[in-house]
Order: C-alpha cells, then sequence, then structure tokens
C-alpha cells in the first residue's frame, strides 16, 4: 500500500534527522567540556543510550503514523482528490475556481468562505 511506503519513508528520514541532531548536540556537548578522552561505558551509560535509540524510533514512528489516523485527516493534507467519475472539478487548480463552480451549480453560498491557509 502507499501509505505502507509513506510510513517507512517517513520513518527513516526521521531516523536520520532526530539522530544526527542527538549527535551534533552531544559533539557540541564534548567540544565545550574541551574534547576530553570518553570514559569506558558502563551499564548505566548503555541503558540510557538505548533508551535514547528507543525514544527516537518512537518519535520517528509517531510522525510517521499521526497523519494517517481518521481523527487527524483533516489536520494533515496533502492533496485534494476526487473521484473520478466526478467530473466538476476537472482542470480547477485554486480555491476561487472551486467556489465560483460550487456557486454556479448550487446558486447561492456564502460569500464568507473560510481560509485553507490556517
Amino acid at each position: 500500500r502507499c501509505s505502507s511506503l509513506g510510513i517507512i519513508r517517513t520513518v527513516g528520514s526521521q531516523l536520520s534527522l532526530f539522530s544526527m541532531t542527538l549527535l551534533s548536540i552531544r559533539r557540541y556537548h564534548h567540544i565545550q567540556k574541551g574534547l576530553s578522552i570518553p570514559a569506558p561505558l558502563t551499564a548505566k551509560g548503555a541503558t540510557k543510550v538505548m533508551m535514547i535509540a528507543f525514544l527516537i524510533i518512537c518519535a520517528s514512528v509517531t510522525v510517521a503514523v499521526i497523519p494517517l489516523l481518521p481523527s487527524f485527516e483533516d489536520i494533515f493534507v496533502n492533496a485534494m482528490t476526487y473521484d473520478p467519475k466526478n467530473r466538476l472539478f476537472v482542470g480547477l487548480p485554486d480555491k476561487e475556481m472551486h467556489i465560483s463552480v460550487l456557486t454556479e451549480f448550487y446558486g447561492r453560498m456564502s460569500k464568507n468562505s473560510p481560509s485553507w491557509s490556517t
């Protein structure tokens, strides 16, 4: 499915973004401390690294899946599509054209239409 591929792509992009951000912050922190030699990895340190990796994975999956949830489908709109059998909106690229067609089709409409740019 297309949404599954989108989730995989988004998770990969977010993992890369969050990991590189974390690595950059950690590098900056070590430069500020004076580039000291790091201590050997302890069990506490390994647990901390695994928790951070788990949080990065959870954040990446959350960012990828939230737009697909039914309660958020009207917030995350990537494009407008219509049923191919409905020939009413073919070739209408913007809101003004849609409003004019709907006004023509239904006769009268409110001129106070909400903005699409929220």
